[in-house]
């Protein structure tokens, strides 16, 4: 199996902004942080009434996401190309969405 000497980087084609989880909108969960959405980017991987501007980012594929930079680093490797599991805080309540990540060009 050849190996393509590059990392593959993924994407969701999201813009978001850190933002602090008031204990009652953290939907049973305990971190304090997480990223609000404020733009889906169109004919993007988030695109297809996956997400909505105003869900709060808090997990993917398992694991929390407290900012941008933990985003990034789930967003790479295995996970580009494959379904993954994503939650949201979206209207207080938490929901899985699945979404397949993009490989960035």
């Amino acid at each position: 199996m050849a190996k393509q000497g590059y990392i593959k980087r993924g994407y969701l084609g999201i813009s978001s902004q850190l933002v602090h989880l008031p204990q009652g909108q953290r939907a049973g969960r305990t971190q304090e942080h997480g990223l609000l959405i404020v733009k889906v980017d169109e004919k993007s991987p988030a695109a297809p009434g996956w997400m909505l501007v105003g869900d709060i980012l808090v997990g993917l594929d398992g694991h929390d996401i407290s900012d941008s930079e933990d985003l990034q680093l789930l967003l790479t490797g295995e996970r580009v190309g494959k379904e993954i599991p994503v939650l949201v805080v979206r209207g207080g309540s938490l929901q899985t969405l699945q979404v397949t990540v993009g490989q960035r060009q």
